[in-house]
């Protein structure tokens, strides 16, 4: 009923029980284990529609224990080809805020195929948010496409699917790597339920990024001698 935190805690390791120290946490934490495969270790790449973001994300990730690896030359010449030259040219990926989706679902593929990390955050990846623009009318037709694709999945051309969200899927299957999207608004809007690996999101990086912690945790659990 009552006893040393330190003992419970000290117990829970040697047993590889996860400990959240909230509510909130706990379901967190479920829905990720649920859903996702564990990483085979604790490296993490970032990419993230803009700047802050992905500091706030990588700040998060050192100050619970996971490495944020450097770029290799290979990657970030194929990066070069995909985004702005004025693009961060390191992890975090900065996106330099491009909307339209081809770009994401690039970089994404490149990165879960990428043997020097272990998992992947996105900020930004997918969500339901959407865009109000007070002269919408005057924005050329392409843009008001790219726009549709990019904030509004459940008007995209996917079958009410997000683009972002399948592949999610797929390369979550294919690499046995765990994806976490932090939303840019309600991770569910005009989504249909999918199969096996369902995409998880949360609606900060530090939630994000506590979860990721506890699954590298459990991971060196795992890979522990009996």
């Amino acid at each position: 009923m009552a006893g040393s935190s330190h003992i419970y805690r000290a117990v829970f390791r040697q047993a590889g029980m996860i400990e959240a120290a909230t509510s909130q946490g706990l379901m967190d934490c479920a829905k990720a284990f649920a859903s996702l495969p564990v990483p085979q270790g604790n490296r993490v790449a970032i990419l993230t529609r803009g700047g802050g973001w992905g500091v706030i994300t990588a700040d998060a990730c050192e100050e619970n224990g996971l490495v944020v690896p450097p770029l290799p030359d290979d990657l970030v010449k194929r990066f070069n080809g995909i985004l702005p030259e004025y693009w961060s040219h390191g992890n975090p990926i900065d996106m330099v805020a491009v909307i339209t989706p081809e770009p994401m679902l690039q970089c994404l593929e490149i990165l879960a195929k990428w043997e020097g990390i272990d998992a992947i955050i996105v900020a930004g990846g997918s969500g339901g948010m959407t865009m109000k623009y007070p002269n919408k009318s005057r924005l050329p037709e392409e843009f008001k496409t790219a726009l549709v694709g990019a904030f509004n999945p459940a008007k995209s051309d996917f079958q009410n699917q997000d683009p972002t969200a399948l592949l999610i899927k797929d390369l979550v299957e294919q690499t046995g790597k765990p994806i976490i999207n932090v939303s840019l608004g309600s991770p569910d809007s005009g989504r249909e339920p999918l199969k096996d690996y369902q995409p998880v999101s949360f609606p900060t990086p530090e939630r994000a990024v506590r979860v990721l912690r506890l699954m590298a945790e459990y991971r060196r659990f795992l890979d522990s001698p009996a």
